[in-house]
């Protein structure tokens, strides 16, 4: 409630995020991707400021939208070594960070002068190794029935689990819009 949130990275994961964080009363949201398409719908899911860092400098553009004080949450979301890093220099002195997007299997360096300059809060989560990953599925799914939000606008595309090798194909090359594809079991 009345922070200043930046969600790196605009997929499905990200725009949860971002609609959770907006939702939760926070004084800004700012999705940053290098998608317009998918800043376009961060838009829609609770952006209040969005920007595309392949098109302006994000340092300069975070410092700008937050009056030189940097967002008191960075959400990593994109799942890269560089946004990993991104969140420790981006991030207020004593914010929070929320790592979700790096891959488990991958050595990352950390930027040690940032981590240490802004010595953030640092929250690792997965939803896979919660312990109770169905638990998290009964939450929104609770919050969805009161109206709170809706995770079904997250959906672009839908398909029968015959064409899996397509949806992967469209979502691992990004093409088409695509946001999050639900497949279904073929008859």
């Amino acid at each position: 409630l009345g922070k200043t949130v930046l969600v790196l990275g605009q997929g499905s994961i990200g725009l949860s995020f971002t609609m959770i964080t907006s939702r939760m009363g926070a004084r800004s949201v700012i999705g940053a991707d290098l998608l317009d398409y998918r800043l376009e719908v961060s838009k829609q899911f609770g952006a209040t400021h969005t920007v595309n860092p392949s098109k302006d400098e994000i340092g300069d553009a975070v410092l700008e939208i937050t009056g030189g004080d940097g967002p008191d949450v960075v959400v990593e979301a994109a799942g890269y070594p560089d946004t990993f890093n991104m969140t420790f220099r981006l991030v207020r002195q004593f914010g929070t960070v929320i790592i979700f997007g790096i891959s488990t299997d991958q050595w990352v360096p950390v930027e040690y002068h940032w981590l240490m300059d802004n010595q953030p809060r640092i929250i690792p989560t997965t939803g896979a190794r919660s312990g109770d990953p169905i638990a998290h599925i009964r939450e929104i799914v609770g919050l969805r029935e009161r109206g709170w939000c809706d995770p079904g606008a997250l959906v672009t595309h839908r398909t029968g689990l015959s064409d899996v090798q397509n949806a992967y194909d469209m979502y691992e090359q990004q093409l088409d819009e695509v946001i999050k594809v639900v497949m279904t079991i073929d008859e």
